[in-house]
């Protein structure tokens, strides 16, 4: 495992709003949990963790600490196991297609149409099917 410098840790958690990703990328995700194990929508902010994503799926060294090829999430969803494989691994070309938009700069009318699907200014839970408040 490779060391985050803490600026880089700060950026991408200032790009990702300070939460986990699952459930905004995910509605089936589920909701995260703190380090107790119990069920919540807010992680604190020094008990979520970064994860490398590679751009591509290919085996070998671990993608440079770099805003391009991190992603943030709590630990039940980076680490947690479910079925035999965390939420992070079965979910790898979803998080590559988050980065891809996310990161690079787009020109292209089509892509920011797709950029601005994805969920950005509300909480989790305001994103979950049939979540009350």
């Amino acid at each position: 495992m490779s060391r985050i410098p803490v600026g880089v840790r700060r950026r991408v958690l200032e790009r990702d709003r300070f939460r986990c990703l699952a459930p905004v990328l995910d509605r089936d995700a589920g909701q995260c949990r703190d380090r107790f194990g119990r069920p919540t929508w807010e992680v604190p902010t020094e008990e979520l963790e970064l994860d490398h994503v590679r751009p591509e799926p290919t085996m070998g060294k671990e993608p440079p600490s770099e805003p391009q090829f991190l992603v943030t999430l709590c630990g039940w969803h980076h680490r947690g196991l479910a079925a035999g494989r965390n939420w992070a691994t079965r979910n790898r070309p979803m998080l590559r297609e988050y980065l891809r938009l996310k990161v690079q700069p787009v020109s292209d009318p089509g892509v920011q149409l797709a950029i601005s699907n994805f969920p950005t200014d509300e909480p989790p839970v305001r994103a979950m099917a049939g979540a009350r408040l």
